[in-house]
């Protein structure tokens, strides 16, 4: 919201690939009519097009930031820089061009680290204890905010190879402006979902590439526009030529918001909706969700995931940080059901996994699948009850009404704080079952022309039949396990001791 009475200085962060568009848009702001003095920090200028030297020559305050990324490596410089110019009084914005492999998230929570102790962690869950008889009050942390004022993130996306960027399974680490650092694992279209998700403003550049290609490509060019807002709702979409935009649609918007920017995304705003109603599919582009109380037979969901992603990044989390990769071609049961899911996302339930959630991470034909760091609420209270499973809690008790007493009495003895409110609130939508508790299966898959009824049937038929839920629980660890070695049930089947590293 706009406060006349704010005198930071405001900052636009331009994100997007290589080649995207980004320094031409750069050196349209500089150019631009608004009798505003800009200072620009630049992350790379090591490649010198001609756009870069024309930006060199009319930037008023341009300051270079190479041999590492902002989003990392530099991220401390970078805090330095922006609290310098602002200090300084001078400017009337900044705008800082980010690397083409560069992940937005990181950079705008630069805004909220402390200047004199970049690593400190000043989240809104930080406690801060109350001095003891003879202490002196700990200084508040000067956060950058108090000087800068994060205005609108800016994507830059090449419309006319959105799509090859979208299945392109490249690693970040091999582009020619990484440094070196990036995560071995982390993949192009990884990195170009991330900045669709995490932007105010995306500009949808080059589309005269596409209007020259005549019907197809202007029908082209609408699918990509819808995915894109199905991607990210709440973000402003603008087509452009050559990067040319009003400068009050990426200036002084006051649209960065850092908790609505990581609640933005697509696959949250879906998953935000008790029930998924029929949309319009213009264009093709629609999403279903899947939600399920019973877990996916390891075996039967690894046979249909085939049929869409590569299986890259299963990741045994702290207990084995190697990643254990495979790459499996599609001799799915349901060949070709999944191949136009662009974006998937959720938390998955694995019936060999009796303590741990699964992140479920996909894009474009690249999947991810790590073990959630905190256990089930469930498997404490089973391991505080002595039992295998929720359901067989309290055997001889015939009342319901004196079973869930029961229940409430044990789940107040062993949590407490954000635990007990998320449990209340779990019961309160129905997603707590007296048997498994908080275990279940929520997906949300976006795509192109999807095949709703067989992907959800096919997703279904993985699921656990209700034969196999007669059996008895502690069986199910010893089920053939695809994604991780034989080594699932070992890590995730009971909750690790507090002294395990």
């Amino acid at each position: 919201m706009q406060d006349p009475n704010d005198t930071r200085l405001p900052v636009t962060v331009l994100s997007g690939f290589l080649g995207s568009g980004k320094t031409t848009l750069l050196k349209n702001i500089l150019e631009g009519n608004h009798g505003q003095k800009i200072a620009v920090i630049v992350n790379d200028m090591a490649e010198l097009n001609l756009d870069a030297r024309a930006v060199v020559k009319v930037a008023p305050k341009l300051v270079a930031m190479q041999n590492g990324c902002i989003c990392c490596t530099l991220r401390g410089d970078l805090l330095e820089h922006v609290a310098s110019l602002a200090k300084e009084g001078t400017w009337d914005y900044l705008v800082i061009e980010s690397t083409g492999i560069s992940e937005p998230l990181p950079v705008a929570q630069t805004f909220v680290l402390d200047l004199d102790d970049p690593e400190a962690d000043h989240g809104h869950d930080h406690e801060h204890p109350q001095p003891q008889e003879g202490e002196e009050d700990e200084e508040p942390p000067e956060l950058l905010l108090k000087y800068a004022r994060l205005d609108t993130m800016v994507t830059v996306v090449d419309a006319f190879s959105f799509l090859q960027r979208l299945t392109e399974i490249s690693l970040v680490r091999d582009q020619p402006d990484a440094d070196g650092d990036e995560d071995e694992d982390r993949t192009l279209a990884d990195l170009l979902v991330d900045q669709i998700e995490f932007a105010n403003v995306i500009l949808l550049n080059k589309i005269d590439l596409l209007e020259t290609q005549g019907e197809e490509g202007k029908a082209q060019l609408k699918s990509i526009n819808a995915m894109i807002k199905k991607l990210n709702p709440s973000a402003t979409v603008i087509p452009c030529k050559f990067a040319d935009v009003p400068l009050k649609s990426i200036m002084n918007t006051y649209k960065f918001d850092m908790e609505e920017a990581q609640g933005s995304a697509g696959w949250l705003a879906e998953l935000a909706k008790p029930m998924h109603t029929p949309e319009s599919e213009e264009y093709g582009i629609s999403s279903i969700i899947f939600r399920a109380q019973r877990p996916f037979h390891p075996t039967r969901l690894h046979a249909i995931i085939s049929g869409f992603a590569k299986l890259d990044g299963m990741k045994l989390g702290k207990q084995d940080a190697a990643s254990k990769k495979k790459a499996v071609t599609d001799s799915s049961p349901t060949p070709g059901i999944f191949n136009g899911v662009i974006r998937s996302k959720g938390s998955i339930w694995l019936a060999n996994a009796h303590a741990n959630s699964f992140d479920w991470h996909s894009a474009g034909h690249v999947f991810h699948m790590t073990a959630m760091p905190i256990p089930f609420y469930a498997r404490y209270l089973e391991d505080h009850l002595g039992v295998d499973v929720l359901g067989d809690a309290f055997p001889k008790v015939k009342s319901a009404r004196k079973r869930e007493q029961l229940m409430q009495k044990a789940i107040n003895e062993i949590f407490e704080g954000d635990p007990l409110e998320e449990i209340a609130r779990l019961k309160e939508q129905g997603t707590w079952t007296d048997r498994f508790g908080d275990r279940c299966q929520e997906l949300v898959l976006i795509g192109i022309h999807l095949q709703k009824d067989k992907m959800r049937a096919a997703l279904e038929d993985a699921l656990m039949t209700d034969e196999e839920m007669k059996a008895d629980v502690a069986t199910w660890r010893d089920l053939e396990d695809p994604f991780f070695g034989g080594e699932c049930a070992q890590h995730y089947w009971d909750v690790p001791d507090e002294d395990e590293d």
